[in-house]
């Protein structure tokens, strides 16, 4: 098989149009889905009450969630998580 037939056997399968969807695909679906499922937990969770709740009884530097802190120990999630009431658990 020549090189000019294995090009025109082969250009219609990788053409840029083509390329640029399954990439959009390949990467946006699977993030869709990951901030999606963020999303929901959020709504399920009901963490604007647990928000709250730590604004209201927590010490400022308790107040900001673990996850988004560079550094904790056990002292600072057992003030974190002692914060918050039956109902926010």
């Amino acid at each position: 098989m020549r090189a000019s037939q294995l090009r025109q056997r082969t250009s219609g399968r990788f053409a840029m149009g083509n390329l640029a969807v399954k990439t959009i695909t390949m990467l946006g679906l699977p993030l869709a889905v990951f901030f999606g499922g963020i999303w929901v937990m959020l709504k399920i969770s009901d963490r604007d009450y647990v928000i709250q709740r730590l604004r209201q009884s927590a010490a400022p530097e308790d107040q900001k969630p673990l996850q988004q802190r560079l550094g904790y120990d056990a002292g600072a999630v057992n003030r974190h998580w002692g914060a918050l009431d039956n109902t926010a658990l």
